[in-house]
């Protein structure tokens, strides 16, 4: 990183301490430090997009069901705001409102929560761990639901950015964005509970994966994990020999009874499942705020049951376990 463009985080000595994980504290910041001496060309790019944002007055964060919405007053025109949150394209994870401008951003985000929701999970008072939480879209209705305090890990510097376009204003004490994959993540019993949403397909080992969360729970402690399934009943089990719906970096894809083996080899029993959930075009695709290929150009054109590849189509499912 550009010595010009230092990026703070002091701050999280005192996040740790409030919140009681300062046995992660000294490896944590460590593993921040190392990560910021090293070159990335889109950061001066993207602090200088942060710093140019307008002052806002009277700044609230709040989630409805349709977005999380940034309100407040701001003398910028909804031109000029529009053109300044663009600079952070692609905005993958959401929707979120900021102001007058809504960002359509490639994930409705928000019908997966719902999902969480259905399950009655409960989060108040929890220590929380979100793995790959992108630009952090979960971690502000988690807060809502009163978590004790709520971590995101993710390595991708674009979606730390995303994040603190809203947290510079939001200012919520009990969440933390680490830009830092779950590999830098001290493998101690700090959280009540952790989310796995949509990694265990992209993790070469998902058993390793299962094992190296459960490392991180407390005693007690509970996994949310959301992956992509195989629509069938059966013991099956796809791994791709090149790309699924698009994606280079897809290792396995179990059925449920498969993915529920996994879980009992690894140590957790499962509370309860979702049902089976195809993804389909109102949950993910191609906007102007994400104009790279989606899942548009991933199902096969005459047949959306198949992936352009031939593979089954995805479908999703969440499973709420515990450790043994």
């Amino acid at each position: 990183m550009s010595p010009s463009n230092p990026i703070d985080f002091t701050y999280l000595s005192d996040f740790f301490n409030r919140h009681r994980l300062n046995h992660a504290s000294r490896l944590i910041l460590a593993a921040l430090h190392e990560k910021c001496q090293r070159q990335h060309g889109d950061l001066p790019r993207w602090q200088q997009a942060l710093n140019d944002l307008p002052s806002i007055n009277q700044a609230w964060l709040k989630v409805t069901d349709n977005a999380i919405n940034l309100t407040g007053a701001s003398q910028t025109s909804t031109t000029e705001l529009r053109e300044k949150l663009m600079a952070f394209k692609p905005w993958r994870k959401g929707p979120f409102r900021f102001l007058e401008i809504d960002i359509d951003t490639e994930w409705d985000s928000l019908a997966k929560w719902q999902r969480i929701l259905d399950l009655d999970i409960d989060f108040n008072n929890k220590t929380v761990l979100d793995i790959g939480c992108g630009n952090g879209a979960f971690l502000w209705p988690i807060a809502e639901k009163k978590a004790k305090c709520v971590v995101g890990i993710d390595p991708m510097w674009l979606f730390y950015h995303q994040f603190m376009v809203f947290q510079r204003y939001a200012k919520c004490p009990s969440i933390a964005f680490l830009p830092l994959g779950i590999e830098q993540i001290p493998t101690l019993a700090l959280f009540d509970t952790v989310l796995s949403m949509g990694v265990l397909y992209h993790r070469k080992s998902p058993l390793d994966h299962l094992l190296h969360i459960k490392q991180l729970l407390k005693p007690n402690g509970e996994l949310i994990l959301e992956t992509i399934v195989l629509p069938d009943r059966q013991n099956t089990l796809l791994t791709p020999k090149d790309r699924y719906a698009g994606m280079r970096n897809v290792w396995m894809i179990p059925s449920v009874s498969v993915l529920i083996d996994w879980l009992l080899k690894t140590g957790f029993s499962v509370i309860q499942h979702s049902p089976l959930c195809k993804t389909t075009l109102d949950e993910q695709r191609q906007t102007p705020w994400m104009d790279f290929y989606s899942l548009n150009q991933f199902l096969d054109k005459h047949n959306d049951a198949l992936t352009v590849e031939g593979h089954p189509a995805p479908y999703r499912v969440i499973i709420h376990a515990k450790i043994d």
